[in-house]
């Protein structure tokens, strides 16, 4: 479910509340941990002597999400592709780690998967229009004619 308004976004909102009724259960708040395009409003990404951390040296960055990022891109994610405030100009300090991801996926083989189509059909993107009565009604005399 995704009502970000009220703070909900797939399954946060259950994650929330899970410390509740799991035991041993704790939140890790360890500002290096999935530091995104989401949270960058809280974080600013510094490099000091060849390694990454978050805020000052003090907490080093374990895990960078680089979601919806594509090569070449002005932005460093392409969810918000209108709004300048998620462009490289803005975030200067983002422009050496993307491109290190960049130069990885590259090495990795990104241009021959990029053109690959998946084997599996999860019907993203099909959309279909719900059936008027008058058609339901259609099909529903031509299975019974047969």
């Amino acid at each position: 479910m995704i009502d970000k308004p009220r703070g909900i976004f797939v399954d946060q909102k259950w994650v929330d509340i899970a410390v509740l009724y799991f035991k041993g259960l704790h939140i890790a708040s360890h500002k290096g941990l999935n530091m995104a395009w989401w949270n960058l409003s809280e974080r600013k990404l510094v490099e000091s002597k060849g390694k990454y951390f978050v805020n000052d040296t003090s907490e080093e960055l374990i895990f960078f999400h680089f979601s919806g990022f594509k090569p070449g891109s002005v932005n460093f994610t392409g969810r918000n592709n209108d709004d300048p405030e998620y462009r490289f100009e803005k975030r200067p300090e983002l422009v050496g780690i993307f491109n290190e991801y960049k130069d990885l996926l590259f090495q990795n083989g990104f241009e021959k998967l990029t053109v690959c189509s998946p084997k599996l059909n999860f019907g993203y993107g099909v959309q279909k229009k719900p059936m008027s009565l008058k058609n339901k009604i259609k099909k529903a005399v031509k299975k019974f004619i047969k």
